[in-house]
């Protein structure tokens, strides 16, 4: 079997993403002190929207192509915003960044399902393994689980079917930035409904970074080169390259939150890393989606 051969620009242009999305974690907690998860998820998406429109050259043509798109796409995209900061109000950086990655399992089990791609028996063993690794980095007490993992874990399904519509539509995008700006546009704007104040907050300097990175960095950067990049690799690839997110997280995290790592946390955080791996490795062909 020839596996396939990839430029090393997307997976470059995935790593400075990544960079982005794993300090992330860090600012979201920053701007959670002053702002609630709604307004967050509003001023991150619209601040990206009005920047970067300012950019867009596009035909009538290709408007409706992308701009249809970005709706589904914003929102898988605004449910996974939503689940991960609601989760960090619950949980610590360093956890809410690895039990993210198990995205990178979910992918290829669900493209299984519903596209019918071919899927290695031996992938169900590293889902085990992820678990598993999961369960060590939650600290599972069956008497006491944890809101905020829990709802990191419904988050990294949401991203799960973000990465694959994607994949799916990235080959009828032709401008990845637009793209990108469109799914923002949808995600402010549903975002809006959910708003119980329209004022613009006074923040300070750290609520202030934070969200300056998210909605710059993590936002209209971050996902414009992931849109980008699933041009030209397939999600399995792509959810693999995903993983250095949770190693960003967590040096950010031990640099900029204080947070502390427990034996069992690194355990399981390594259990999830290579069960991703080795589960993404089994995928060396595109997925070919024709919709």
């Amino acid at each position: 079997m020839i596996k396939q051969k990839y430029s090393p620009r997307p997976l470059i242009e995935i790593l400075v993403a990544t960079l982005f999305w794993g300090f992330g974690f860090v600012a979201t907690v920053w701007a959670l002190q002053e702002l609630n998860t709604f307004q967050i998820i509003f001023y991150r998406f619209s601040g990206a929207f009005l920047l970067g429109a300012i950019f867009i050259r596009t035909s009538l043509a290709q408007f409706k192509i992308e701009f249809r798109n970005g709706l589904i796409s914003g929102l898988l995209l605004g449910l996974t915003m939503y689940f991960q900061t609601e989760g960090l109000l619950h949980t610590t950086a360093t956890k809410s960044g690895f039990i993210t990655t198990l995205y990178v399992i979910i992918v290829p089990t669900l493209s299984n399902l519903f596209l019918k791609t071919k899927l290695d028996k031996r992938h169900w063993i590293y889902v085990v393994v992820a678990l598993i690794g999961t369960g060590l980095i939650m600290e599972i007490k069956f008497s006491d689980l944890n809101q905020g993992d829990i709802l990191t874990l419904i988050c990294a399904f949401c991203a799960s079917l973000h990465i694959i519509y994607v994949g799916m539509v990235s080959g009828k995008t032709v401008n990845s930035f637009n793209f990108n700006l469109y799914q923002s546009f949808w995600i402010a704007v549903i975002s809006f409904f959910f708003l119980k104040i329209h004022a613009l907050p006074n923040l300070s300097t750290k609520p202030l970074i934070g969200m300056l990175s998210v909605t710059i960095g993590s936002t209209l950067i971050g996902f414009y080169l992931q849109v980008k990049a699933q041009k030209n690799i397939s999600p399995s690839l792509a959810s693999l390259l995903f993983l250095l997110e949770s190693p960003f997280s967590c040096v950010f995290a031990l640099i900029f939150l204080s947070e502390k790592v427990s034996i069992v946390q690194i355990a399981g955080a390594a259990l999830i890393l290579f069960a991703c791996a080795k589960a993404s490795l089994l995928e060396s062909e595109p997925l070919k989606v024709h919709i």
